[in-house]
């Protein structure tokens, strides 16, 4: 029974990420696509890229995403690396694991572990 699950896990698992990523990596293959098609590759091409850079309005959005995305990212850590600090150094109890050994969600460090990546 435990096997089964483990395969049905992992399996799970795959069909995920495949849902996840294959729109991206479809995406990707195609923005090089010669023609402007979405379903046939005719062949590898850089002139959508070229005629991205050539047009400000274009430029300007995706510096202005990037740059979005890089303060958001700096922020976030700051803000969690503080708050994973300030988790770790506390003395309430609530934090504390509450002496069963399989308590693991109730730990102090799980605590740090979540503030950190939901941030």
């Amino acid at each position: 029974m435990k096997q089964k699950k483990r395969i049905f896990s992992k399996v799970f698992l795959g069909l995920v990420v495949v849902f996840l990523y294959a729109p991206i990596l479809y995406t990707i293959v195609f923005s090089f696509n010669d023609s402007k098609s979405l379903t046939k590759f005719s062949g590898f091409s850089l002139e959508w890229y070229s005629k991205l850079f050539s047009n400000g309005t274009m430029t300007s959005a995706l510096i202005y995403t990037i740059l979005c995305a890089v303060i958001a990212t700096v922020v976030s850590t700051i803000i969690g690396t503080i708050t994973a600090i300030g988790l770790s150094k506390s003395n309430n109890k609530k934090y504390y694991n509450s002496g069963k050994p399989d308590s693991y969600y109730e730990s102090r460090n799980c605590y740090s572990y979540w503030v950190t990546n939901a941030v």
